[in-house]
């Protein structure tokens, strides 16, 4: 299933709009946090990964404003539920031609006035074979989806926000 409803986060008549990670225990890492775990092992120079996790705060700045380009920079993403499930992606560029490209999973559920909740990120591969890259990120949307479901029942760790 594909929404087509237009995501908070690409609409400025929306903001100021909260963003709440949803930590499904306490020492689990944050969205930063969770970045420079990825980034690490790829041997980045200091400047580059902080010029990365700046860039990253700004496109989560952004969304706070409802100004991200819809279907450019989030999009709406598959889900088992009604609730709609978006994906903001980046891309960011490496040396030596190379690129990482970033795909973070929120949800915006009713109840909860102009508030999106990210659920999970993770680097985007890109294989040789198009069916593998989709089957591998059809793997983290499900994670996502799972995180959704995990977090409803207390509401994503928010009080209700209407």
């Amino acid at each position: 299933m594909r929404f087509s409803i237009e995501s908070l986060s690409s609409n400025p008549q929306e903001a100021p709009i909260y963003y709440h990670w949803y930590l499904e225990h306490p020492r689990q890492p944050g969205p930063i946090s969770r970045l420079r775990s990825l980034l690490i092992p790829l041997g980045l120079d200091d400047y580059l990964m902080a010029h990365i996790i700046g860039e990253f705060g700004s496109l989560l700045r952004r969304l706070q404003k409802g100004v991200l380009k819809a279907d450019d920079e989030i999009k709406p993403v598959r889900i088992s539920k009604s609730e709609p499930l978006y994906e903001l992606r980046a891309l960011y560029e490496l040396p030596g031609d190379e690129q990482f490209i970033l795909r973070v999973y929120n949800a915006e559920p009713s109840g909860l006035g102009s508030a999106v909740i990210g659920l999970h990120l993770h680097r985007k591969l890109i294989y040789s074979n198009n069916g593998e890259t989709n089957s591998m990120q059809d793997i983290e949307i499900n994670k996502a989806v799972w995180l959704y479901h995990r977090g409803k029942p207390e509401n994503w760790g928010l009080p209700n926000r209407t």
